[in-house]
């Protein structure tokens, strides 16, 4: 277990983040440890008490940011697909999208600007899991599907990726209920109103 940080350490852990998220938001490439730690107003000893390179940075902020997804995107409760209300929308498909609004910098800096950082590929492996959990769970109660599950969980993984890209880099034109009802549509009924 990690011994308890004092809150001076914290703050200085949330400086040489944020400074982190605005180098790659200027599209500052390669990031030295010295420009960062001036960026973040530290020294390199203290940013090396904490990390060993830029590159460790990185990765545990992305495991951060997907811990806090994968606890937010668990569904709370299964559902038939004729249970379905585009009213009060699946809580965990909302906070998918909530999450990403809400980080928006650390999104757009980790798969916009720069989509070849892990974060990038924990992403797609944690819309897998969603997927794949939430097709369980329709299976389970009731839904039949027309072609292999491994073929729909790949599909609607990428389908949820792109849509969300697009969603990111077009300004987040609707709010994260509005993309939900339009994902669960998508994903119950394809593009089609019948």
């Amino acid at each position: 277990m990690k011994p308890e940080l004092d809150p001076r350490e914290i703050r200085t852990l949330q400086k040489i983040k944020t400074a982190l998220l605005h180098m790659m938001a200027s599209r500052i490439d390669p990031i030295s440890i010295t420009d960062l730690c001036a960026e973040a107003q530290v020294t390199r000893p203290t940013f090396y008490k904490h990390f060993s390179s830029v590159a460790e940075l990185m990765e545990v902020m992305s495991k951060e940011t997907m811990e806090d997804l994968e606890h937010r995107i668990v569904i709370e409760k299964k559902i038939s697909l004729q249970e379905v209300d585009y009213v009060e929308l699946p809580s965990n498909m909302v906070a998918l999208f909530n999450h990403v609004l809400e980080n928006r910098q650390f999104y757009e800096a980790f798969i916009l600007i720069h989509p070849d950082t892990p974060f990038t590929r924990y992403f797609k492996a944690t819309l897998y899991h969603f997927v794949k959990v939430g097709l369980e769970a329709s299976i389970e109660t009731g839904a039949e599907i027309s072609v292999p599950s491994d073929v729909v969980i790949n599909f609607m993984t990428g389908a949820f990726h792109e849509t969300i890209l697009w969603w990111m880099l077009e300004g987040y034109p609707y709010t994260p209920r509005e993309m939900t009802a339009m994902a669960l549509r998508l994903s119950i009924n394809g593009p089609y109103q019948f």
